[in-house]
Formats: structure tokens, sequence, C-alpha cells
């Protein structure tokens, strides 16, 4: 049972850290576009 719990808390973490990594990237992404728009505009 102690084995269960600690395989859950395990997985858990691991999770929560896949979707933080999920989250900053499409961050990052969203800020890239309008970077990339600006240059696009400004190379017309």
């Amino acid at each position: 049972m102690a084995d269960e719990i600690m395989n859950f808390e395990q997985d858990f973490d691991a999770i929560v850290k896949i979707i933080e990594t999920a989250k900053l990237r499409a961050m990052k992404a969203a800020n890239t576009e309008p970077i990339d728009m600006f240059w696009q505009i400004d190379s017309i």
C-alpha cells in the first residue's frame, strides 16, 4: 500500500511537471508570434 502511494506521488509530480513545461512552451510561442508578425510587416 505504501509503495502504491509513493508511486502515485511520483507519477503526480511527473504529470505536474509535464503540464508546467507545456504551459511555458505555449507562453513562449504566444509571445513569439507578435514579434514575427512585426518583422513581416516591417519588411513590406
